[in-house]
């Protein structure tokens, strides 16, 4: 009978030793894939972020450019409605009609992540002629 416990013991000591052995062998290989894992999500968000910087930047330019489109357009119709009020006056006084205002409202967003996105007006009187 006791014989038969050593034995046992010793088969049961054999079996934690190798378990032990296993789970030390495999701690190295554990925290090895870990490291890649964590170094591939880093490469991930710094390329996620310079994604989002160069759609920042084109969007940027976009919305300048579409400023310009817009002020440029504004001046040549202040200079055609100029042309046509001519020497003599207005035309629409010369009819015998009020002149009528527009406000042209341009409303740009620029959304910005690290601070909230405010749109900014751009207002421009205009004078109208009547249709």
């Amino acid at each position: 009978m006791k014989e038969e416990e050593l034995q046992h013991q010793d088969h049961i000591r054999r079996k934690l030793s190798l378990r032990r052995q296993i789970e030390e062998g495999w701690k190295p290989k554990k925290m090895l894939l870990l490291t890649k894992i964590g170094e591939e999500v880093k490469r991930e968000a710094r390329i996620e972020e310079q994604r989002h910087k160069l759609w920042e930047e084109a969007h940027r330019k976009k919305q300048a450019l579409l400023e310009k489109k817009i002020a440029y357009h504004l001046q040549k119709m202040q200079k055609d409605d100029l042309k046509r009020e001519g020497p003599g006056g207005s035309i629409n006084e010369n009819k015998g009609q009020d002149k009528r205002e527009a406000e042209v409202y341009v409303y740009c967003h620029l959304p910005l992540p690290s601070s909230e996105a405010q749109p900014r007006k751009i207002m421009s009187t205009l004078t109208a002629s009547p249709a």
